[in-house]
């Protein structure tokens, strides 16, 4: 199973770093999502927060991969079994 995380990340935090963490023990992978928020003016554009994510990233993750985003999300109920 897959598990989405989208934001901006302006800055990716520990906190962010701890719910990724998390994530990989409750799903098969985790994508996060660094995305376009027009009502946001983050600081460097979205490839280099992505790439600040990648770096922060402990290279073991292997089930964690990073995109940068700039379409719509939306959430999806799943229930887990």
């Amino acid at each position: 199973m897959r598990a989405v995380y989208p934001g901006s990340f302006d800055p990716f935090t520990p906190g962010h770093l701890n719910v990724v963490d998390r994530a990989r023990g409750l799903f098969d992978e985790v994508v996060v999502l660094v995305a376009v928020n027009s009502s946001k003016h983050p600081g460097t554009g979205v490839e280099e927060r992505a790439a600040a994510v990648r770096a922060v990233l402990p290279v073991g993750w292997t089930s964690v991969t990073v995109a940068d985003w700039s379409g719509l999300t939306s959430p999806t109920a799943v229930t887990m079994k």
